[in-house]
């Protein structure tokens, strides 16, 4: 089996990299085979997969010092890479314009006008949510907001499908991930995307086989 050793690489990759955003989605994603299968042996069987796994992971992120430290700087001092900086001035962009936004790419530019900080030119707002409605307003936001909503129903849907939970724990994934990035114009988001819209239209197993 290959599942192991590719989910043991990516976890590392990710505590490589100190990323606290990506930690999280892999939490999430894990999060989503808790209890899932077919009998109740395969459902225990998964949790305590998932909880080992988990386990580990926060294990090895904290045997990490760059990760630890970042850990410890958000919980002590809030320091979220400049987030804490960023968010509020999106909120009052937001407040200012809430229909239609200001434009895609020129929020960046008029996000970094408010922040002013020194070696950048435009910056980038961080959270799928806050970069939709700063972009595009209300206009943009709501239809995205329902196709997503759509995408998340299909995703659940195909639990009871050969594909399971597979769909949903990706959709899940990433979308935890958009917390604290953007990703918009990331081919991966739309591919997975892609995937949980189409997954919830497989056939259906037998009753009670989710």
């Amino acid at each position: 089996m290959v599942r192991g050793p590719l989910v043991a690489l990516i976890a590392a990759a990710i505590i490589q990299t100190s990323s606290r955003g990506g930690l999280l989605a892999v939490a999430a994603g894990l999060m989503t085979f808790l209890g899932r299968g077919p009998t109740p042996w395969i459902r225990l069987r998964n949790a305590g997969a998932a909880v080992c796994v988990l386990g580990l992971l926060g294990l090895a992120s904290f045997r990490s010092e760059a990760m630890r430290n970042r850990l410890f700087a958000a919980a002590e001092t809030g320091n979220l890479a400049g987030r804490e900086r960023i968010y509020p001035a999106l909120l009052v962009m937001m407040r200012e314009r809430p229909a239609i936004g200001w434009g895609p790419v020129e929020n960046q530019y008029e996000l970094e006008r408010r922040l002013k900080e020194p070696g950048f030119i435009k910056r980038d707002a961080h959270n799928l949510v806050f970069e939709l409605m700063t972009s595009t307003g209300m206009a943009g936001t709501i239809p995205f907001l329902i196709g997503l909503l759509m995408c998340l129903r299909s995703g659940w849907r195909a639990r009871r499908t050969p594909r399971g939970v597979l769909p949903f724990a990706m959709l899940f994934a990433m979308l935890t991930g958009t917390m604290s990035g953007t990703w918009i114009a990331s081919k991966i988001l739309w591919l997975v995307l892609a995937h949980a819209a189409a997954a919830g239209r497989g056939p259906a197993l037998v009753a009670g086989g989710a």
